[in-house]
Parts: structure tokens; sequence; C-alpha cells
């Protein structure tokens, strides 16, 4: 008896493990509808896209499926696996504001031909749009940046009719830096060997302060 407890237990764990951890559906002025997806399925869905933002199709029980917007991904820490999603069914004709991710584009030529180095400072930006309208990424080329360039949200060029984007315009998407010299690095390491060991803040349970 207890070896078929223990492997109805083990199918049991098997069987949850191929779903994911309460995937919800959230709907305008209704409760949040908890629903199942088997995990790989999803995950595999998940390569094959740029951004884990998305609009997709969610047909659940056999009804017409609902335009829904990706919102929320929880990943395990150590392994990465998809543990939760939050779905967000939308209204076709109202904007959404998103995040969305940037890639570089291009080879810059102050890393190319100068020795320079290339720093990606912004990895999304917020963009209010139509759902149809929502982008996996935006692509922005550094290819002709030097050293000493720089590229801001404001360089992005996008449908002004279909796209408003959020994030403000100063703040800086890449830029390209000289070399360190082997002076400047011993500096660095030297700095880094002499900073101060954080202060050690000791704390205790309630129930043993009141010992």
């Amino acid at each position: 008896m207890p070896d078929m407890l223990e492997r109805a237990s083990r199918w049991l764990q098997a069987k949850r493990r191929q779903h994911l951890t309460r995937p919800v559906v959230y709907r305008r002025g209704e409760p949040a509808e908890p629903i199942r997806l088997k995990r790989h399925a999803f995950e595999l869905m998940l390569q094959r896209h740029h951004s884990e933002h998305m609009m997709l199709d969610l047909a659940i029980d056999g009804e017409p499926p609902r335009r829904v917007l990706l919102k929320d991904i929880q990943h395990h820490p150590l392994t990465g696996a998809v543990m939760h999603v939050d779905f967000h069914e939308v209204a076709m004709d109202e904007r959404l504001r998103v995040a969305i991710p940037i890639e570089l584009v291009g080879e810059p030529e102050g890393v190319r031909n100068q020795g320079g180095i290339l720093d990606h400072l912004l990895r999304e930006v917020e963009v209010e749009c139509l759902p149809n309208d929502l982008m996996e990424q935006i692509d922005v080329d550094v290819s002709a940046l030097t050293i000493g360039d720089s590229l801001a949200v404001s360089s992005i060029q996008l449908d002004a009719d279909r796209y408003e984007i959020v994030t403000d315009g100063d703040v800086l998407i890449a830029a390209v830096s000289a070399p360190r010299t082997e002076e400047e690095e011993e500096t660095a390491e030297e700095g880094a060997e002499g900073a101060e060991e954080p202060e050690l803040v000791k704390g205790e349970t309630e129930e043993k302060a009141e010992e």
C-alpha cells in the first residue's frame, strides 16, 4: 500500500509539472479567471518570439479565441523555467502602454575600426499603441557610432500616428566609449580592493527579542 501511494504521488507531481502554476486571465471589471496551460507547449511558443510581451489568441475550453496581451511572466530563479503567467484581455480599439525591448543592430564604426566598447544602456522603451500595432522589439542601428558617440530615445523613429514613445527622449540607449588603458584598469582594481566592507546589521526574531 505505501508503494502504491508513493507511485500515485509521483504521478500526480509529474502531471502538475506539465502545467504552469495558476495562469490567470484578467478582464476589466470582472474577477481574475484561473486557467490551465501546458508548460512545454507554452515554452516552445515563447522560443519563437523575441519578446515576452505580445498579443495572443487564447482559446479556453473550446470557446472562440480571445485576444489577450501576455502581460507578465515569472521564471524559476535557478532553471529559468516558466512558473506563472498573466494574460490581460484587451479592447482592440484602446491604446496599451507596454515596454518594448530594444535590439541594437550593426557593429559600430568605433568598435570595428577604433577599438572602442559598445555600451547597451537601455534595454526597453515604453510605448503607447493599439493592440494590433504592438511590436516585439525595436531595432536601433548603431553602425555609424564612433568613439564618444551615443544614441538617445529621441533617435527612435516610429510612425507618430500609431505610436507614442513615453520614455524620456533624453535617456541614452547606447554609447561607444574608448577602451581603458592599463593604468585606468589598475586604478579601478585598486579602488575595488580598497572599498570598505558593508556595515553588518544584526537582527533577531520577535520570539528571540521577547526572551
